[in-house]
């Protein structure tokens, strides 16, 4: 019998793993000094844990090690280079097991360059500016190396300098991304204009740089117009951390205009995940979609009914109700359409 929409994705707690890369981060941590205060900033200062940050763990290799990731549900990626251990289960970090003299912890950040002024450190940086990747080593212990890195729609652990040979073209797409017209005489316009910059930047970037710079950009304009967002955003780049802890984006639209936002996302290399539905009192449902190169996860909330919520309702057009239910009055008394005010909020960790 096949298996109901709704329960495709059976998202479970992973205790073993979550026990597992928390033993792992509490030994890195009792070992640098440097990592420690970090920790204890990130929560006293941004109010955020150490492993909402964390990216990858780099470990010496082992059969042991091995059989820890597979008892705990990670599994391994089969890929040229060094073995990567994920977990398709869970948001949890990637392990990557090889020759390292040392135990490495590596989080993401937004800007690696940003992470070193804030911390006044000088160490040289791997990657060329502009590039996909770059990262760099900021504390070293006896046994432990700590690094940052930042990812621009690149899930490799090493920069490519070819991606950086296009720096000019990079800072004029996120130019016209950031400075993208947001209000027209008809939604259609509106979407037409977004889809065109996309397609322009996809044709110089490729499709997952494109992604990257697009919600970079959303991000800007969301905090532009959330005071709680500017505060928050000061708080983290204080410790040079930025938005690289952003754990989802949450868009609303109307019914009439629900499969044209989806259509957009999927130019943008977005794929459709779990479908969630609010209830018959709530009126309203939503379907998830995850870039996979940029991580970025979506919640695209529209009206729905219990029957609607079962079907394509991202793909196929939904017909036109009279009485506007939760999602439609919000996006009514915004007055505009998703592209002038689609991204209704930023989920971060909890």
């Amino acid at each position: 019998m096949p298996k109901s929409p709704l329960l495709e994705f059976d998202w479970k707690c992973q205790a073993q793993a979550a026990k597992l890369i928390d033993q792992w981060t509490d030994a890195f941590v009792r070992q640098d000094p440097f990592v420690a205060n970090l920790r204890t900033r990130m929560s006293t200062e941004t109010g955020t844990r150490l492993t909402d940050w964390l990216d990858h763990f780099s470990l010496p290799f082992s059969v042991e090690t091995e059989s820890l990731l597979s008892q705990s549900g990670f599994q391994l990626r089969h890929e040229p280079g060094d073995p990567v251990w994920q977990h398709p289960d869970g948001l949890f970090p990637d392990v990557v097991l090889g020759g390292f003299p040392k135990q490495r912890l590596t989080i993401h950040v937004e800007s690696v360059r940003d992470f070193l002024v804030a911390h006044r450190i000088a160490t040289s940086i791997r990657g060329l500016p502009g590039s996909a990747l770059r990262l760099a080593c900021v504390s070293e212990t006896e046994s432990t190396e700590f690094w940052v890195i930042e990812r621009h729609g690149d899930v490799g652990f090493k920069p490519s300098e070819s991606s950086a040979m296009n720096l000019p073209a990079i800072l004029q797409h996120e130019e016209a991304f950031l400075l993208r017209k947001r209000d027209f005489a008809s939604d259609e316009d509106g979407f037409d204009h977004a889809s065109a910059l996309v397609a322009a930047a996809k044709d110089n970037l490729g499709q997952d740089r494109t992604c990257d710079l697009f919600f970079a950009a959303e991000r800007s304009y969301w905090e532009s117009r959330n005071k709680a967002a500017r505060i928050q955003k000061s708080r983290q780049d204080a410790l040079g951390l930025g938005w690289a802890n952003h754990d989802h984006h949450t868009y609303r639209s109307s019914r009439k205009h629900f499969t044209r936002l989806i259509a957009l996302l999927e130019q943008l290399g977005f794929q459709c995940r779990e479908r969630f539905y609010g209830g018959a009192e709530a009126g309203w449902g939503a379907q998830v979609l995850e870039q996979p190169a940029t991580g970025v996860v979506i919640f695209a909330d529209v009206d729905l009914t219990a029957e609607e919520v079962s079907g394509d309702f991202a793909h196929e057009p939904l017909p036109h109700r009279d009485q506007l239910g939760t999602v439609g009055r919000m996006v009514q008394t915004a007055r505009r359409s998703h592209l002038a005010s689609w991204h209704a909020s930023l989920g971060m960790p909890i």
